[in-house]
């Protein structure tokens, strides 16, 4: 997303494009999937799940942040 603003920055994240859930958490075409991944930075990244952030504990369980 950078790269189209002509900012040249590293990307420190891995986005979902399409995002991970309770139900698709654990199936690998959908989590591990190179072609359901893009990198991102902190600052794209951010702007993409600007009002919903998830996060997955050691179970597998998906709950929101925020």
């Amino acid at each position: 997303m950078c790269l189209k603003k002509g900012i040249y920055r590293a990307a420190t994240l891995v986005h979902h494009i399409k995002p991970l859930n309770a139900e698709n958490v654990n199936n690998p075409e959908i989590s591990l999937n190179p072609e359901n991944c893009m990198a991102l930075c902190a600052d794209c990244h951010a702007a993409i799940h600007s009002t919903k952030r998830y996060k997955v504990d050691e179970y597998g369980k998906v709950t929101p942040i925020r």
